[in-house]
């Protein structure tokens, strides 16, 4: 509404933290909500339930994180998604380390 103040939550100044509240929290959540991943043989109605995703905040300035999706078949369906990572060191370095510990599982890069 235009009278909302300066400053209100709602606004979009265009800042990292606006940016992944609005686009790259939701977008990534609801990626892995619909994704499903498994690298082994399951079931089809395995497959069906919804895995549970969580977000870990990386950094609390630029408005990185992690979001996993914990698969309801187990960890070889587990899905992780980095959202807003960069060229900085601390994320290619990061990418590297969760890209390994993946291994052949689903590891996105999120930067809406």
């Amino acid at each position: 509404a235009e009278d909302q103040a300066v400053g209100d939550e709602n606004e979009w100044p265009g800042g990292a933290m606006q940016m992944y509240r609005e686009a790259g929290k939701p977008l990534a959540n609801a990626l892995l909500k619909e994704i499903r991943a498994p690298t082994k043989e399951v079931k089809e109605n395995e497959r069906r339930m919804p895995p549970t995703v969580t977000a870990q905040d990386l950094w609390d300035f630029d408005g990185s994180a992690l979001h996993t999706a914990e698969a309801w078949t187990g960890a070889s369906g587990d899905v992780q998604a980095l959202v807003f990572p960069n060229t900085d060191v601390k994320y290619i370095n990061d990418i590297n380390t969760i890209s390994d510990a993946m291994g052949p599982r689903l590891f996105l890069l999120v930067n809406p």
